[in-house]
């Protein structure tokens, strides 16, 4: 990686860590998902997922918006909100999985713990996104193993998917982005597209935590 997506990357983890919410308003959504499921982990676990899947649709079709105006809105729609969009669904998807880490029974307050959610997020969101494991890409070790990494290695690992990832062009594809400049079109597009990636990212994170061995 170069020192370019390296400064890219480090720009973006700390954009994402500035936006996340506390560990006590993760728990706090945690403990309303389980009052409405009833106290079942495995559904607490998917209620889990819907409630940021919502929110990442909601995100989407907010970031569509400006193409429903002429002029500038296409070029706003594409150019102003890909970035922020990019940044706010990362948000949403690491706060996810640390949700299910905390459901889970992993403290969340743990710097390694909130890093292993970055990662799971990261890895997870490139391969709904392109279908290829960006650990297998970079010739790294998994994701089971890097729960045995030190903070400072689980940083440099983070560091290097986020950087190889490509994320100043986005995680998700460029003819969705595009899609953006159409007026309703790009809304629902956007919507949809966020709702089912961030939800295969969710029931990934899902089967992970709940194979999870307790080092």
């Amino acid at each position: 990686m170069t020192d370019t997506d390296n400064s890219k990357a480090r720009t973006l983890l700390n954009a994402v860590e500035r936006m996340l919410d506390t560990p006590d308003e993760i728990a706090g959504v945690v403990e309303r998902m389980r009052r409405e499921g009833g106290g079942d982990l495995g559904t607490t676990a998917t209620r889990i997922v819907s409630h940021y899947s919502n929110r990442c649709a909601l995100m989407g079709g907010i970031a569509g918006m400006p193409g429903l105006f002429p002029g500038l809105g296409p070029v706003i729609a594409i150019a102003g909100t890909a970035l922020a969009e990019m940044v706010a669904l990362l948000k949403l998807e690491v706060e996810m999985c640390l949700a299910l880490a905390h459901a889970y029974g992993y403290d969340i307050r743990e710097t390694r713990e909130r890093q292993l959610a970055f990662l799971l997020a990261a890895v997870h969101t490139r391969e709904v996104s392109t279908g290829r494991n960006v650990l297998l890409d970079i010739g790294a070790v998994s994701l089971t193993a890097a729960t045995n990494y030190t903070p400072r290695q689980l940083e440099k690992l983070l560091l290097k998917v986020l950087g190889i990832t490509g994320l100043i062009v986005g995680f998700r594809n460029l003819p969705r982005l595009a899609a953006h400049a159409l007026p309703l079109v790009g809304v629902g597009i956007g919507a949809g597209l966020n709702k089912v990636l961030t939800a295969r990212v969710g029931k990934r994170a899902i089967a992970w935590y709940s194979g999870r061995q307790r080092g």
